[in-house]
């Protein structure tokens, strides 16, 4: 799991991606989760996430985000049903897209991560961490080129934000 989703690019993940969502509690909780999650106390984030779901079990993005914290603590298939979720509700979540495509690259499945990674590119206004990830794929496929060329391409597009 280590080297698949580090923290740092979690952080900018969180940071540069975080759309504003309905739910009123939820959203609080949410918001609040996510800066207990970005200081590592992954445990507390889980659980207030947990409780914004309480609130309104259909909130895309709590689902998304929870996602990636337990991708964060080596929970990859707890962390596939949470993105599946996130999509029931939002079919174009570019976000649980990626963390999809992170878990089926930990599952070993590069040629159906590489499918899901590309429909989040071809959706996501910010890909750096979709970029990443597909860049992930091509590495373990050891098509250095390609891997490198996405690697890059997401660098480019975090300085140009």
């Amino acid at each position: 799991m280590k080297g698949v989703v580090s923290l740092s690019l979690f952080l900018v993940f969180l940071v540069t991606s975080l759309a504003k969502a309905e739910g009123g509690r939820a959203d609080l909780l949410l918001r609040d989760a996510l800066s207990f999650a970005g200081k590592g106390d992954l445990e507390r984030a889980e659980a207030m996430i947990a409780e914004a779901l309480r609130e309104k079990p259909d909130h895309p993005l709590c689902h998304d985000r929870l996602g990636y914290i337990l991708l964060r603590k080596g929970e990859a298939e707890a962390a596939f049903v949470e993105f599946t979720k996130a999509l029931a509700v939002n079919p174009r979540l570019s976000s649980s897209m990626t963390g999809i495509g992170f878990v089926l690259i930990l599952r070993g499945d590069l040629d159906a991560a590489e499918r899901v990674l590309k429909e989040a590119l071809r959706l996501n206004p910010s890909p750096e961490l979709t970029l990443y990830a597909l860049g992930l794929v091509y590495e373990k496929k050891g098509d250095w080129r390609s891997a490198i060329s996405r690697y890059r391409e997401g660098l480019r597009r975090f300085r140009d934000r």
